[in-house]
Order: structure tokens, then sequence, then C-alpha cells
């Protein structure tokens, strides 16, 4: 997949998350490393999201980064 077409998919995304309300616990927040909603809440617990913190631990946010371009639509799911 070129850069084209990779910013293509993530504009559709961003454009098609209003849609994605219900986040089940196994919804992949990281599509580069995998890393689903319910390994963010487990890192999480009841503190505060710290995306440092998850970046460091999980590799969050260090493949293509949508992730923490859609932080705001998922944050609350934790």
């Amino acid at each position: 997949m070129d850069s084209d077409e990779l910013e293509m998919l993530l504009e559709a995304r961003l454009q098609l998350g209003d849609q994605n309300q219900n986040l089940s616990d196994n919804e992949l927040i990281c599509e580069c490393h995998c890393i689903s909603l319910e390994q963010i809440r487990e890192i999480v617990g009841k503190n505060e999201v710290n995306l440092t913190h998850l970046s460091e631990v999980l590799g969050l946010g260090t493949g293509c980064s949508s992730c923490l371009k859609k932080f705001e639509q998922w944050k609350g799911k934790i």
C-alpha cells in the first residue's frame, strides 16, 4: 500500500469513526500492533489515559499513528 492509499484509508476511517460508538473489548485500537481496547483497559485500570505510558508499554502509536489521531473517539471507551 503506497502513502496515498494509506492516507485515503485513514481519512475514510476518520469519517466513519462516529459510527463506531459501541466498541467491544476485542476492537482493535492500534491495527499496526494489534492492540485491543481490552489491552488498553488492562494497562490503564482506573487511572487517566496516558498516551506516553501506553506507547512505552504497548507500542501504541509507534506505527502509522492513526490510533493517536482517533484518540478523542476511543478514549471515553476506556
